[in-house]
């Protein structure tokens, strides 16, 4: 058994069987619930892809994977879903879904931006499937005092 890079910086525990290879999620989701994932993705609930106990585990899409995804590591906000743009000197929205760019906005106020988000977010949804929103009282914005 050892560790497979699926992604740039992302590492998953996995284990050869007859000369193929399998992740470790998906053996121990298999064996706990008896249920063969087949072409469904496993998904760990707290990110952490090498936390394979079988309660951090669950069936998902790759649409929910996405949707349950929390800040990169390149974010400079602090917020999901909003950064600082340079070149206009304001802070952006952007959310993606579906592969579709549904929400891309500028603002002054950080705390706008990061409430605009959380909105379009609620609007599609997408809450209800895990997305995370944005907790609009810890924010810290000079254009709000």
């Amino acid at each position: 058994m050892g560790t497979h890079s699926v992604a740039k910086n992302r590492l998953d525990w996995s284990i050869k069987i007859d000369g193929k290879l399998y992740y470790v999620s998906r053996i121990i989701y298999y064996m706990v619930n008896k249920i063969d994932p087949a072409e469904i993705e496993v998904d760990h609930q707290d990110q952490n892809s090498l936390n394979n106990n079988a309660d951090n585990l669950q069936l998902g899409t790759r649409l929910a994977q996405c949707t349950n995804r929390g800040i990169f590591s390149s974010n400079s906000s602090g917020l999901i879903g909003v950064s600082w743009y340079k070149r206009t000197k304001k802070w952006r929205v952007n959310l993606m879904h579906k592969g579709v760019n549904v929400l891309n906005s500028y603002f002054t106020c950080k705390l706008e931006a990061a409430n605009t988000y959380n909105n379009k977010v609620i609007e599609l949804g997408l809450d209800k499937m895990g997305k995370t929103l944005n907790n609009l009282n810890d924010i810290k914005c000079d254009c709000c005092k």
